[in-house]
């Protein structure tokens, strides 16, 4: 009986420590999905700058700045 309670007690520590490194993983795959949002974020207003910039270059008939625009 104890050499079972034993085994039990290790297999109660291993499953433990699967959970810890299945924690981490997700931690970190978290961090990458938040780092990934944020790239994302900074690229829209990116491009609704560039957005912006070429409306009001072709507002001012500036046909250079619209271009200018359009390529960042």
């Amino acid at each position: 009986m104890k050499a079972r309670l034993a085994a039990l007690k290790r297999l109660k520590s291993l499953y433990g420590e699967i959970e810890e490194m299945n924690s981490i993983g997700l931690k970190r795959t978290a961090a990458a999905v938040r780092e990934a949002e944020n790239a994302i974020t900074a690229e829209q207003e990116v491009v609704r700058s560039s957005n912006a910039e070429a409306r009001d270059a072709l507002a001012a008939g500036d046909h250079l700045e619209w271009i200018a625009a359009r390529k960042q």
